[in-house]
């Protein structure tokens, strides 16, 4: 996907659709929308790093970040 990109930028365009979208949703929905994009990115971001083989996280690291987002999302962000 990145060499694509980098070869023709226009083919990430229906990505950047989806992406697009996920974000508008989430503003409509969210009840704490900054918690809301706080785990949204910290999961985007794992998955990044897990689907280019960089993730420098053990199994129990990435299921506590996984968790400390899912806390987050429950609890929302302390003022």
């Amino acid at each position: 996907m990145l060499a694509a990109s980098a070869e023709n930028p226009r083919l990430l365009d229906p990505v950047r659709e989806v992406i697009k979208a996920a974000l508008e949703n989430l503003k409509a929905t969210s009840d704490d929308l900054d918690a809301a994009l706080l785990g949204w990115l910290a999961i985007e971001g794992l998955n990044s790093l897990v689907m280019h083989d960089l993730n420098p996280f053990s199994e129990e690291e990435h299921e506590r970040v996984v968790q400390a987002v899912n806390h987050l999302l429950r609890k929302g962000i302390a003022e």
